[in-house]
């Protein structure tokens, strides 16, 4: 499923008719056409049944006889859900471990205000200026998403294992590099991540003033971390880096 792919059908779900309607025209307004709002996810698992749905846009309904997270597992397990993409309508504030597991499922994004017209329009903003930004990427689409997530959370052991984890799926992509840099520092790896980000600033030298800003963020004694590493062994982005590359970057600081 591709975001920008106006022949998209797409399933609403929400209790207010009213909130149902405003995020129907928002959607309609951005060019979808075959756009749908239903009560409940009950309603949704029949329409499943008897055609394609490629988005679904619906409250957890954590209580009721069907909840986000069997429509998850159904996206996850059956083929033939395959181009199924899921997004919350978080009304209540949700368990965050809940929250985290359903990306780990599969989860698109989440929406926290959703109340008003103004309110839908900005976090439909937030949502496609993200799919642009990342080239239609819907895996990092998500992965911008629980990142904020465990930020705001400061879930930084868990932010490093999901860091870690796409990057591998994006091996030699130094924006997620960056990232995975500043998840180390806030996790506590200050030695890993000056090797890391010393090979980022050999890479790209335009990111030498986003470094030189991270490094100050984090106040990291860089020559503490530095002074026992002579040679950057397994380079992470393909650049084998020894000690003077390394002084090059602390030299912006």
């Amino acid at each position: 499923m591709q975001l920008n792919d106006l022949n998209l059908r797409i399933i609403t779900v929400h209790p207010s008719s009213a909130v149902r309607q405003l995020l129907n025209s928002e959607l309609r307004s951005r060019g979808y056409q075959d756009v749908l709002g239903v009560a409940d996810l009950s309603d949704v698992v029949s329409l499943l049944e008897a055609q394609t749905i490629h988005w679904i846009i619906t409250p957890p309904f954590l209580d009721g006889k069907n909840n986000v997270f069997q429509l998850l597992k159904l996206a996850t397990e059956d083929m033939t859900f395959l181009d199924l993409r899921i997004s919350l309508i978080l009304d209540e504030p949700m368990d965050p471990y809940l929250l985290s597991k359903a990306f780990d499922l599969g989860l698109l994004s989440y929406h926290e205000r959703m109340k008003s017209k103004l309110d839908i329009e900005i976090e439909m903003k937030v949502l496609f200026d993200r799919e642009v930004h990342y080239a239609g990427s819907l895996d990092l689409v998500a992965g911008e998403y629980l990142r904020t997530h465990l930020t705001i959370h400061q879930r930084w052991p868990d932010l490093l294992r999901f860091e870690k984890s796409l990057f591998s799926l994006h091996r030699g992509n130094v924006e997620l590099a960056f990232k995975m840099a500043e998840a180390q520092l806030r996790a506590g790896e200050k030695a890993t991540a000056a090797k890391l980000l010393a090979q980022i600033a050999t890479i790209d030298p335009d990111k030498k003033g986003e470094l030189s800003t991270l490094w100050q963020n984090f106040e990291v004694p860089v020559w503490n971390c530095l002074r026992e590493t002579t040679f950057l062994s397994k380079p992470i982005l393909g650049v084998c880096s020894r000690l003077s590359l390394i002084k090059t970057f602390v030299v912006l600081l």
